[in-house]
Parts: C-alpha cells; structure tokens; sequence
C-alpha cells in the first residue's frame, strides 16, 4: 500500500472520477450508486488491477457489514441463533454463504492476477506487489506448498512414520492429513496464497464503502450549507482552471481539504469507534478500567468536544483555515488534512488505507465541485418525519458505517462546455478499453439457491 501511494496510487483515482461524473450528468438521482461505484472501482482497480469486480466487492463490503454491525445480522441481537445448527438457524446460514462466499472471491481475484503476471500483462495492484516477491511480506509463497505437506509427499515409496530420524514423526503426518482435508473441505488450493488473498481482500472490502459515506455526507452539507459552495468553486477555479483537479493540486486547495475534514468531523463515518480490547489495567478520570474490557472510542464524542470544536454542531469548514479556531495548523500547503485524524483508529490498529481515502476524497469531491452546482430542493424531504424539529441532516443509517439515508438535492453542471468536455473525456478512455462492465462470478441470479453467492441485505 505504501508502493502504491508513493506512485500516486497509479493515477486511478482520477481515471475513475471522469466515469463518475458521467454517471452523475446521466442520473443524478442516483447518486448512491455513482459514488459508491467510483470508490469501488478505484478500490478495486489498486487490488487487483482491474475495475470489473467493482459491483461483487461493493456486495462483498454490504454483506460484511451487515454481518459486523450491532444493529445488522439477527444473530448480533440475539447471540443464541448462532449456537444453533445451520438448518435451524438462517441467521447462521446465511454468515456460513458469506463467509464461503467472501473466501472463495477472494481466491479467484489472487488467481486472476497470478494468471495476469504469468502472461506479463498484469496492471500495477497490490496482489502483483505481493506476487512479484512474496517473501518480502512474510506471507506464504503461493508458489509452493505447505513446507509440512511437502515434506510427506518427498518421501521414498514403503516409507513409515518414525521409521528413522529422517522420516517424518506421526504427529507431522496426522498434522499434514488434518490439514489437507481441511483444505478440501473448504475448496481451497492446497498450493498456499490464502494469507495473500485475503490480506488483500480485506483491504478492499473495508474501503469500497467507508470512503463513500463522506462523500454522501459532502453532498448534504453544501446541499444545507450553500454559502460554502462559492468559495470551493473560486478556489477550484483559480487553481485548475479548465481542467479537473489532480493529486499534484492539493497544496493549493486548502479550503477543498477543510470541508473534507469538516464533514467527518461533523458527521463521523464511524461514529462509535472501532472496538479495542485492553491489554493492561487502565484508569480515566478517576475510573479503574480492568484489562480485558472492550472500549469503543467513541467518536461522536470525541469530535464534539467544545474546547477543541467550539460550536460543534455547526457545519463549518473555516475552522480549519482561521487561524483563530483550535483547529488551525499551518502550513496551509499541507494542513488541513484527514490523515492521522481520530476517524482512522489509534496505534498499531490504525487504518492502513487512510492515504487511499485521502486520495479518494480529494479527486472525486474536487472533481465533484469542478463540474457541479449543488443545491436543496425546496419539497425535499429527507427524515419522512412531520416533525419539523427533527435535524434532516442527522438521518443516518445505523449499520457501523454510518452515511446518509438517501436524499433529493440538485446536481446540474455549471456550464455547458464542463459538461462537453467532461464527456469528451468519457468518450476517449471508454474507446481505449479503459471503463469494462462489470463481471459476473455466480451464474444467474448472482448464485441464488447455490453454495456460492449474494447473500440478502
């Protein structure tokens, strides 16, 4: 991950942004799907190279989170069901397919870049980091076989465990069965890579959704707090001028980096924290904290602390540039920024893709604000409440990634020749070959019925 970010991340991010934007002149009401799939395809494009596992991995992340979120899966309210055997117990069942499911994807994307780099036609992604030299990263060669498994296939034919010092004990041999049938059991290639696979995957899974939440919520604060929509557009203007933004422009545009940092600050992503687990007693304020609690940092909290964040229920991104707000760090070629900020987690359990989100933010919403006005609808009706007390822009989702229950808002294109080139753009990569359609991996229905597929949600 660290390759890629001092490469720029293989500029995909700003390829991706140009699809976006046309998905978004073409269906603006479907702005869910534009943003989500722009994350996913960029995510999807540094895994493994290509964009078209973008819609199974935005179902691979839906399903996880689901599975992982408190108020998701049946069996995190009620515990009991997951106790129960699979045939009495969908809850149970239905985590069993995503698990298979998840593992088995995870196994045919490691397979399709290893056959990419065997024909020396592989893009730049991180499983091609890993197999260019897999030793580097302490993980098993995907070359070879278990050294275990190795070890009693080599043997001389007639041989017998403890036989002599150089045959293998019975315990290796057990060990060696138990583990090759393991392997059948859960239709894995006994050849190794899995650590790969899934370090990999998972890296995937958790930004193809997270990093598109802010996104969502970016929409709903210009949309509710247009006053700062001219200043994103002067700034915008004055640096890239007739062309979209690129990673090289983010010195220049610190007040595009305030209002990213505003909006997860304003409405944390994770709200409750990622759990942690305490290795040592601890105290806080007077409170004695046992090892072994689970304690969530509660970030909600934590980015509402009002000496920190005077008036923090306010939307206001200028609290990050005035040097008369906490906030304020210079220079302002490099602050604000969202890197090391409390959203990423703490320690050695900090989100290693926090550079990829910061990448992800900057191109797509300044690629965003380069093309579009936005604006509220006046019959819009975000909470479907009659409660004309009720905040619209707290009417979130309460899975664990928090975004934006959907809204109306206006996207129209600020000028007639934005839009042109904007397609221009489109037209040319699209006949390059550059945005494929997405693949299917399940047969029809997406696997419905079968042992492998998408799960409900």
């Amino acid at each position: 991950m660290r390759e890629s970010a001092q490469a720029g991340f293989y500029r995909y991010p700003q390829l991706e942004a140009i699809r976006m934007l046309v998905e978004l002149l073409d269906e603006p009401d479907r702005y869910n799907h534009a943003l989500e799939s722009f994350v996913s395809r960029v995510t999807c494009h540094l895994a493994w190279g290509h964009s078209e596992a973008s819609d199974e991995l935005k179902q691979r992340a839906r399903e996880l989170l689901i599975s992982v979120s408190p108020t998701g899966a049946l069996g995190n309210k009620l515990p009991f069901l997951m106790s129960l055997p699979a045939w009495l117990s969908p809850p149970k069942a239905w985590e069993l397919r995503r698990a298979a499911t998840e593992a088995r994807w995870f196994s045919m994307m490691r397979d399709q870049v290893q056959a990419d780099v065997r024909e020396n036609r592989a893009p730049q992604s991180w499983m091609k980091t890993f197999l260019e030299n897999p030793g580097r990263w302490g993980l098993t060669d995907t070359e070879k076989e278990p050294q275990w498994w190795k070890t009693i296939s080599e043997q001389p034919r007639g041989w017998s465990p403890g036989f002599d010092e150089k045959a293998p004990s019975w315990t290796s041999v057990l060990r060696a069965i138990s583990s090759k049938l393991r392997f059948i059991a859960n239709d894995k290639d006994v050849s190794g890579g899995d650590e790969a696979a899934y370090c990999v995957g998972m890296h995937g899974i958790a930004g193809a959704l997270t990093i598109a939440a802010p996104m969502q919520t970016f929409c709903l604060a210009l949309a509710f707090h247009p006053q700062f929509l001219p200043p994103l557009h002067q700034e915008m203007d004055r640096v890239c001028g007739g062309r979209l933004p690129r990673s090289e422009d983010r010195p220049r545009l610190p007040f595009l980096r305030a209002v990213i940092r505003e909006c997860l600050r304003w409405r944390p992503p994770v709200p409750t924290g990622i759990p942690h687990y305490l290795t040592q007693d601890d105290e806080y304020n007077g409170f004695h904290i046992p090892k072994g609690s689970v304690i969530h940092p509660l970030e909600w909290a934590i980015s509402r602390d009002p000496k920190q964040f005077p008036y923090p229920e306010a939307f206001n991104p200028r609290r990050w540039i005035d040097p008369g707000y906490p906030t304020y760090q210079e220079p302002l070629t490099e602050y604000p920024t969202i890197l090391n900020s409390t959203q990423f987690g703490y320690g050695q359990r900090k989100c290693q893709g926090q550079n990829v989100a910061d990448e992800d933010l900057f191109i797509g919403l300044g690629s965003l604000v380069w093309l579009f006005n936005i604006s509220r609808l006046e019959d819009n009706n975000i909470t479907q409440s009659t409660n004309p007390k009720i905040d619209p822009t707290l009417d979130y989702s309460t899975l664990l990634i928090a975004k934006p229950l959907p809204f109306k808002f206006s996207l129209t294109p600020r000028d007639a020749w934005r839009e042109a080139k904007v397609r221009a753009l489109y037209a040319e990569l699209a006949a390059k070959g550059e945005f494929p359609q997405s693949a299917e991996y399940w047969g029809e229905e997406f696997g419905k019925g079968k042992k492998y597929g998408w799960g409900k949600v």
